[in-house]
């Protein structure tokens, strides 16, 4: 997986600000049915970003590695606040984007987990955590070059 592209925060505590940088990867689309209006709204919200007209099958990819980053960052970052735990699921579903074997495994995943019925499935013995554990490491260690320290995160007001 290709980190150089993927998130860098940018933000300095002295600003009070947190900003990141971040560029997604839009998965292929495997089928030609547009994305339910349900689904592009849900990539919207938790992207940030509006991909254009999605496939059903990209959108479930994103929507899958969402979930997928969102339960690694609550694993992961679980000292930092909730909203810094949002903004870094979202680099994490980054990180997953950019590697379309990792796309393909998380979508299986959530499929998976969708029809055991499970709400909040494993991940930490799943095949991906480890890549992912190590990105956030990463990120934990840009955050602290910046200045960044879990007093300065959970003073900060996210809007």
């Amino acid at each position: 997986m290709d980190w150089s592209e993927i998130a860098l925060p940018v933000g300095s505590p002295e600003r009070h600000d947190f900003g990141m940088h971040l560029n997604f990867t839009l998965p292929d689309a495997t089928c030609e049915m547009p994305a339910t209006e349900r689904q592009a709204e849900s990539v919207k919200l938790f992207y940030q970003t509006d991909f254009g007209e999605l496939r059903h099958s990209q959108a479930h990819a994103l929507l899958s590695c969402r979930e997928y980053a969102r339960l690694c960052s609550e694993a992961i970052f679980k000292r930092y606040p909730p909203a810094v735990q949002h903004i870094m699921a979202r680099a994490l579903a980054a990180f997953l984007l950019s590697d379309a074997h990792a796309v393909a495994f998380v979508t299986n995943w959530s499929d998976a987990a969708f029809k055991r019925g499970s709400s909040s499935p494993r991940i930490r013995e799943s095949q991906f955590f480890t890549d992912v554990e190590q990105f956030a490491s990463y990120l934990e260690g840009m955050m602290e070059l910046n200045g960044w320290t879990l007093d300065h995160l959970k003073q900060l007001r996210f809007r």
